[in-house]
């Protein structure tokens, strides 16, 4: 499946990356986003690394928790 950006991210921050994917979307940029884009039964890891080739870009939904004082 051919899609324009990866979207990678740890499943704390899940809410962010869908809300990410689904505004992109809206805007005809295609994703590709686990575990939507994973195929039924096939290798979790070599789909991600299959994806990570095809992306044109990779979008990293990174956060910080900081407990300041």
């Amino acid at each position: 499946m051919a899609h324009d950006v990866f979207i990678s991210y740890s499943t704390k921050n899940t809410e962010y990356a869908e809300a990410v994917c689904e505004k992109l979307e809206d805007n005809g940029i295609e994703c590709w986003i686990a575990p939507r884009n994973i195929k039924t039964g096939t290798n979790y890891a070599k789909e991600i690394m299959d994806a990570l080739k095809l992306a044109k870009m990779v979008v990293l939904i990174f956060m910080v928790n900081l407990l300041l004082h």
